[in-house]
């Protein structure tokens, strides 16, 4: 009768490990722990077991503390690859987005450009952001770029999968390595630039709706001049004139405060002077908007003691548009004396603080700044909006200036005939920086043909998309 049902019951265990492979196993292994101790520790609660845990296979069996710190070091490296899988899918996607860019900017060699009224030379001691602002069409990835996104999505999952089967054991010591893991990769792999732009959680919160001072847009082109008489200076031969405007407004900005903002025309019809306007941190979005709103009815808008650092500087130019990468323009060996890669230097001063001697290589490549020019229109796509920032300014009177010209009253000053042709024509310019370096300069510059280096081309009649104007 025993052996009966000895038989038995070895036969109902044999069916149940036919039916279900998990009774056999937890059945071999509670067998074992109480016999050669050659099985896996698998429990389904939380624990704290070392020797002879077992994760995701037999095979990775622990036989040691060594090997279960390795193992430990493992599963810290698996979660820091899935950080970087994160942080390599936004830098591929951020890739193509660039890439787009610079086909789009090159295939249309000939671009129209958002600023029309330019400024003329930069003042001696000050820095300047410059800022790319022209339409793109939307991206849509090719195949093969699309195939790219979905391995590294697939990678992403296949890794996030695994660690998710290692939490499931319950190891207290795997869930606490699969925290640091988190811990570090989060630290190395999303540490990047954060910006405070409008889609921030920051702004959003925060942000109240500015009332739009002015209803019809003009122009569309920036500056803030190191240095600039109370009386606007123009070229001769330009017929320039825009409708008038109120001295005084008001703005609501946040927390509900009224900022009375003082303003004077700079000429009859051109430029606008603005004292006690608001640069907060937490406003920045709206004073940006404002700003726009200021430059597209007059042309360009000078703010007198700003209180503006190089950082807030950087800060607001990011709310304006993408920022151009400065970078390649700083000759190589120069210290650059200001801290952020996005400002040009435009001052006449030295690292060292002494002033830059007229006659040095510096000295001469800048007097070409010195000539009429729109901004970056040497490059493809130039820039939508020129900051000039101003730290230190030399007595009235003494240079270092800045004009400005509305090219959209030029080409309004053209006779017919001539406006009949050019358009006609549909002439294309060339725009070197080496050519203006050059004609500025003529002896520092006399073994460069501008002529061998690449050139900007852009139309030389275009139509300002803000005010529906044509400029030259």
């Amino acid at each position: 009768m025993d052996g009966m049902s000895m038989a038995t019951t070895t036969t109902v265990m044999a069916a149940t490990g036919t039916m279900s492979m998990a009774a056999t196993t937890s059945t071999k292994a509670a067998m074992s722990g109480m016999g050669s101790s050659t099985g896996c520790k698998i429990s389904m609660l939380w624990n704290w077991n070392v020797i002879d845990s077992c994760f995701i296979s037999s095979q990775w069996k622990i036989t040691s503390n060594g090997m279960f710190a390795g193992s430990c070091i493992g599963v810290i490296l698996l979660v820091m690859v899935l950080e970087a899988l994160r942080r390599a899918t936004k830098e591929y996607d951020r890739y193509l987005i660039k890439a787009h860019k610079q086909q789009y900017a090159n295939a249309g060699a000939v671009s129209p450009s958002s600023a029309s009224a330019d400024d003329h030379g930069k003042g001696p001691s000050g820095s300047a952001a410059a800022i790319a602002a022209n339409v793109v069409p939307p991206f849509r990835p090719n195949v093969l770029q699309q195939a790219v996104r979905a391995l590294i999505h697939m990678c992403q999952f296949a890794v996030a999968y695994f660690v998710m089967l290692l939490a499931m054991y319950y190891n207290g010591y795997l869930i606490i390595c699969i925290f640091i893991g988190s811990y570090i990769g989060a630290f190395l792999f999303q540490w990047e630039t954060i910006y405070d732009g409008p889609t921030s959680a920051a702004s959003e919160a925060t942000r109240i709706p500015m009332p739009n001072p002015f209803s019809s847009p003009s122009s569309s082109s920036l500056a803030q001049p190191s240095s600039l008489s109370d009386e606007s200076r123009t070229l001769p031969g330009l017929n320039i004139w825009l409708q008038t405007i109120p001295t005084t407004f008001s703005i609501q900005t946040f927390a509900m405060a009224i900022t009375e903002i003082h303003t004077k025309k700079l000429s009859p019809g051109f430029g606008i002077e603005a004292h006690n306007f608001p640069f907060q941190p937490d406003t920045l979005d709206q004073s940006a908007r404002l700003i726009q709103d200021l430059v597209k009815k007059h042309g360009f808008l000078v703010i007198r003691k700003s209180g503006l650092t190089d950082e807030t500087h950087v800060a607001l130019a990011r709310h304006l548009g993408e920022l151009d990468d400065v970078k390649p323009y700083n000759k190589a060996g120069r210290i650059n004396r200001l801290q952020y890669d996005e400002l040009f230097d435009v001052g006449n001063i030295e690292a060292d603080g002494s002033i830059v001697d007229p006659k040095s290589p510096r000295a001469q490549a800048g007097l070409g700044n010195a000539l009429f020019h729109v901004d970056s229109s040497f490059n493809p796509r130039r820039a939508g909006y020129s900051m000039l920032l101003a730290h230190e300014l030399p007595p009235q009177g003494t240079g270092g200036s800045t004009e400005f010209c509305d090219t959209r009253a030029a080409w309004d000053g053209l006779d017919e005939d001539m406006k009949a042709e050019l358009t006609e024509k549909d002439y294309v310019a060339c725009h070197s920086i080496l050519h203006s370096k050059k004609l500025a300069a003529p002896e520092h510059f006399a073994n460069i043909e501008p002529a061998d280096y690449p050139m900007g081309r852009h139309k030389l009649v275009q139509k300002h998309e803000a005010s529906g104007r044509m400029n030259l």
